[in-house]
């Protein structure tokens, strides 16, 4: 796993590189005289014992790594809004933050469905029928007695028909 002082270090390598886009041109491959080459946006790069799959490769890591730590950025900032979420359940105290809660439930449904493993309706709520089920037979009822479930049935039941 990349620390973050290792990607930061990658970014401020790659940021550091003579700009892209580079592009690798092989003699008998891409031209018939002279010597293979990487161009860039400076001047042009060339490199001894390298392989035509070694130039395209240095070639192609130009424009690659930039996309790849912006991918793992994205996908950071998507780990991080999951984890955001569930921990939200942890301030859920009163009306207010139970539905900022389930705003942020729908946002994370929208900008990660899929990563959602219940994408019906009808499989979200039977896996949270599963579920009750299942911590009730490990954990018991306490965490339940103090609910209205008769308030969270309508709640449920709400979100039906409301527009």
């Amino acid at each position: 796993m990349l620390s973050d002082n290792e990607l930061a270090e990658i970014k401020k390598r790659t940021e550091s590189a003579t700009k892209g886009p580079w592009k690798a041109y092989i003699e008998d491959r891409d031209f018939q005289c002279g010597s293979s080459f990487i161009q860039t946006q400076g001047e042009d790069i060339e490199l001894t014992g390298a392989t035509e799959a070694d130039y395209d490769f240095i070639a192609n890591a130009r424009q690659d790594i930039p996309k790849l730590l912006d991918e793992i950025e994205r996908l950071k900032k998507n780990r991080g809004l999951e984890m955001d979420v569930f921990n939200q359940i942890e301030n859920v105290t009163d009306m207010e933050s139970f539905v900022q809660f389930l705003n942020n439930l729908a946002q994370d449904y929208k900008d990660n469905h899929n990563e959602w493993k219940n994408l019906s309706i009808d499989d979200y709520l039977k896996s949270i029928a599963a579920w009750i089920d299942d911590w009730t037979d490990l954990h018991g009822n306490e965490e339940f007695e103090q609910l209205d479930f008769k308030e969270l049935a309508k709640i449920l039941y709400m979100g039906k028909i409301y527009e």
